[in-house]
């Protein structure tokens, strides 16, 4: 299932970040006990989800609101493809859902990797804190888990623990730096992403 799980987003397994996914995950995996319950908020085709659902004893729940693939055909939904996934392969811990904040249920463990830099108020500085819509996304994140996993993807590399918090984020540690390479955006080009474990101060 390792290599497969990709497909249907990059189409080949040889995706240049490929690699990285799987580091990726394997260091989350380290920090999650056995027996959690886990979200993974904006969980996109359900990458995260499929390779946490190795460990049988956890139950994990992805949501994104899939804003842009509702109009996508059948075939192209990511939603459509996750489930297709889940059927596939017999995964019994894993289930994808539509929707956003606050429909977030309290977990264990939640995963918010690679959505907040999206609501920033000024793309280019993390001091600049978050705009409206991701106050309130944020809000929703934190009241999801008693711990949480983070990255976003931006250039200010030493900023984002003091970014977290200065978002209502404490006891945070880093704990991974995720190589990424994109061609635009913030990244501009290869980044180091911290990956970094924390607490809501408003639990």
């Amino acid at each position: 299932m390792q290599s497969s799980l990709y497909q249907p987003i990059y189409g080949e397994t040889s995706h240049k970040n490929l690699k990285e996914f799987e580091k990726r995950i394997e260091i989350i995996k380290q920090h999650i006990p056995d027996g959690s319950s886990v979200i993974d908020i904006g969980c996109n085709y359900g990458w995260n989800c499929f390779k946490l659902s190795e460990n049988k004893t956890l139950k994990i729940t992805g949501v994104d609101e899939f804003p842009e693939r509702t109009k996508m055909s059948g075939n192209e939904l990511y939603y459509f493809l996750a489930n297709k996934t889940i059927k596939k392969y017999g995964i019994t811990n894993v289930k994808i859902l539509i929707g956003g904040p606050p429909a977030y249920q309290k977990h264990d463990y939640g995963i918010a990797t690679y959505i907040l830099h999206h609501y920033l108020k000024d793309p280019q500085k993390l001091s600049k804190g978050l705009n409206e819509d991701g106050q309130k996304l944020n809000k929703a994140i934190q009241q999801s888990a008693n711990k949480l996993i983070l990255q976003i993807r931006h250039k200010d590399h030493d900023q984002h623990i003091p970014f977290y918090e200065s978002i209502g984020y404490t006891n945070l540690k880093q704990i991974d730096s995720w190589t990424c390479e994109r061609g635009s955006g913030c990244c501009n080009g290869i980044l180091k992403s911290p990956l970094i474990i924390g607490e809501a101060l408003e639990k």
